[in-house]
């Protein structure tokens, strides 16, 4: 039953993905759309093109209270599900002051900043760019994937098995749509940074997540 409860948030979470199709709201003048075009340097062209925008682009208010509040559905969420499976609890990060002052500088940079860049800004198209909602689907799906299963590869590699977790790889399967869709909605990498980031830091350093990567 429970099992049944997460799938079936997940798939209505990748619904409301796809089906994302607001124009980037920003507080900068409208960009024009970007052109699709034919050929490997026209494809290089309009990545890079996509990959600008996302930087500089920013949300307005109405942007901003929307997806911070679809970013409150998932701390909810993530906050049941982890505490119900015990995978989530209360405990502060157990470390020296130098290196939990650090910790938030250095999530920021890694897995945040880094893993947005590639898994939203490079795999993702822009809002302003001109391609069906099948396509749109599709490099959202593969977005998807890619960033869970970047997770157990992580973890295979460094041995923390925490990154194997069936309820870990739940939650970076739910926050993975929610990046997605904020920035199909915002056109902005930076809020997808800022959520992934506020996620992160309060795992590692409240909930128990620095003794689960630290064993």
């Amino acid at each position: 039953m429970w099992n049944k409860s997460i799938l079936s948030l997940i798939s209505a979470m990748i619904a409301a993905a796809s089906s994302v199709s607001a124009p980037p709201a920003a507080a900068e003048p409208p960009v024009q759309g970007i052109i699709e075009e034919q050929g490997v340097r026209a494809t290089l062209n309009v990545r890079l093109q996509s990959i600008s925008l996302a930087f500089k682009t920013f949300p307005n208010r109405a942007t901003w209270r929307w997806c911070l509040g679809l970013f409150g559905v998932y701390t909810l969420c993530a906050l049941l599900i982890g505490l119900l499976t015990g995978f989530c609890r209360l405990e502060l990060m157990k470390a020296s002051a130098w290196l939990i002052a650090a910790t938030p500088i250095a999530l920021l940079v890694m897995p945040c900043l880094v893993g947005e860049f590639f898994f939203r800004a490079v795999l993702l198209p822009h809002p302003v760019e001109a391609i069906s909602p099948r396509t749109k689907f599709f490099w959202a799906s593969v977005s998807l994937i890619a960033f869970v299963l970047s997770h157990p590869i992580n973890g295979l590699v460094s041995r923390r098995l925490v990154f194997l977790d069936p309820v870990f790889l739940v939650l970076a399967t739910l926050l993975g749509i929610v990046c997605t869709i904020t920035y199909l909605k915002s056109g902005s990498i930076w809020l997808p940074i800022l959520i992934h980031w506020l996620t992160v830091m309060v795992w590692i350093m409240f909930l128990g997540g620095w003794q689960k990567m630290t064993p």
